[in-house]
C-alpha cells in the first residue's frame, strides 16, 4: 500500500537524477498519462530523458510524435513511476510544454515538457520489497540518449531553471 511523502521529491530519486548526476543509468521510469477516451497510456522513459531540477520541478522530455506528448500536452497530467529499490515512488505532477529561452540548442523529435509535483507517493511492502527492476539494454542506444540528455541539462543551465 502506498503512503503519502508530500510535494517533495525524495532526496533519494534527486540523487540518481537530479544535475549532479550525469552518469544515468539504463532503469526505465514509466510515464502514466491518460488518452482523449479516459484510458491510461503507458510510456517508457529512460533516465536521460528525466532531469530534477529541485524536489518539485523536473524537466522531462518526451518523443515529439508519441501518444504520451499529445496526451499530456491535452491535459497537462501525467505520473512518474520511478523504481528506487526496495520501493516504487509515484510522482503525479503537472505538465507544461517548456520553450527554451536559448532554442539554438536542438534536441531532435524531443519535447521538453516542465513538470510541477502535485503528490509523492511511496509504495513499499516489508514483507514483499522489491527485489530487482526493469532495465533496457543500453547498448545501441547510449551515446544518442546521453547526448541528448548533456543538451537537456545545458539548457537547464542556461536558461537557470536550478
Amino acid at each position: 500500500m502506498s503512503h503519502d511523502l508530500g510535494m517533495k521529491i525524495p532526496g533519494k530519486i534527486m540523487k540518481v537524477l537530479g544535475e549532479k548526476n550525469s552518469n544515468r543509468e539504463n532503469s526505465v521510469i514509466f510515464l502514466l498519462s491518460q488518452n482523449d477516451s479516459g484510458y491510461p497510456h503507458v510510456a517508457l522513459l529512460s533516465p536521460f530523458q528525466v532531469l530534477c531540477l529541485n524536489q518539485t520541478r523536473l524537466l522531462v522530455m518526451i518523443n515529439s510524435f508519441s501518444g504520451t506528448t499529445q496526451n499530456i500536452s491535452m491535459n497537462g497530467k501525467g505520473t512518474l513511476i520511478i523504481q528506487c529499490l526496495p520501493s516504487v515512488e509515484y510522482v503525479k505532477c503537472r505538465f507544461e510544454r517548456y520553450v527554451a529561452a536559448n532554442s539554438h540548442i536542438d534536441i531532435e523529435s524531443e519535447s521538453l515538457f516542465l513538470a510541477e509535483t502535485v503528490s509523492v507517493l511511496e509504495d513499499f511492502s516489508e514483507k514483499a520489497p522489491l527485489i530487482s527492476e526493469l532495465l533496457f539494454n543500453a547498448e545501441s542506444v547510449e551515446e544518442k540518449y546521453s547526448g541528448n540528455f548533456l543538451r537537456m541539462l545545458r539548457l537547464a543551465r542556461e536558461d537557470k531553471l536550478f
